[in-house]
């Protein structure tokens, strides 16, 4: 297959593109979900995940491919469409897609400039005109497994934070000029958020994953402290940053 990145002539369109992207995101939750319904290091077939295979295909296609964090076995058997793959092997490919495939839409907006929410010209609405927020790179892999005894309450505190946070950010019905962040910025913060919620149900964390989480979450609470507007999603966001910070401790270099 030939490699390509996308472009303004590019076919489908970045927006059509988007759209790939968040239905495949949205897809690999339930795949997760079904692998979660399976024992620890059972071996599963990878089309148990079909949502992961429409991931590792478009990643492929836009030069992710020495970046799926798989063994030269697992990978060879995404490239050759058949074989079994233990399911904790395919939960932490499940993550490390999800990061892979916001760092894609962030490529995406960036190259294409393209601007949401698309129903502002149908509302006679000015686009808003604010930049696109900075990308960040995502950290190399670094899985790390979790001593779950010694850090059950900082996780548990963690995980009510990010659910009460993803609550809070869909939630706003504030007019756009009074929001404290960008259509943009909340799509890609929810979307960290809701990742890095199943990642501690899960044996192994990102490492690289959490901490930009921890960066995007602190530049969200800076944002509400600027606008003084969703200060619960901030004061929240904050939290999720002072713990955070905790949790990578605890894990060690």
């Amino acid at each position: 297959m030939q490699n390509r990145t996308p472009d303004d002539n590019e076919t489908p369109p970045g927006s059509a593109l988007i759209d790939e992207v968040y239905r495949i995101l949205s897809g690999i939750e339930e795949d997760i979900q079904q692998l979660e319904l399976h024992a620890p290091r059972e071996k599963v077939d990878i089309f148990i995940a079909p949502n992961l295979i429409d991931a590792y295909e478009l990643l492929d296609e836009f030069e992710f491919e020495n970046r799926f964090g798989l063994s030269t076995n697992d990978l060879s058997k995404y490239q050759r469409m058949q074989g079994e793959v233990s399911r904790d092997v395919l939960l932490q490919f499940a993550h490390r897609a999800i990061s892979l495939l916001r760092e894609f839409e962030g490529t995406i907006v960036r190259e294409t400039s393209i601007q949401y929410p698309e129903s502002a010209n149908e509302q006679n609405l000015e686009p808003e005109k604010s930049p696109a927020p900075p990308y960040v790179d995502i950290l190399p892999v670094a899985w790390v497994s979790i001593n779950r005894r010694s850090n059950a309450q900082l996780i548990g505190k963690i995980s009510e934070l990010l659910d009460e946070a993803i609550t809070l950010a869909k939630s706003t019905n504030l007019p756009p000029e009074q929001r404290a962040l960008s259509d943009i910025e909340r799509a890609q913060l929810i979307t960290l958020l809701d990742t890095a919620l199943n990642l501690l149900k899960s044996p192994l964390v990102e490492k690289g994953l959490l901490e930009r989480l921890k960066s995007a979450a602190g530049k969200g609470a800076e944002a509400v402290v600027s606008k003084k507007t969703e200060l619960a999603l901030g004061y929240g966001l904050g939290r999720i940053v002072e713990l955070l910070g905790d949790f990578l401790m605890s894990l060690g270099d």
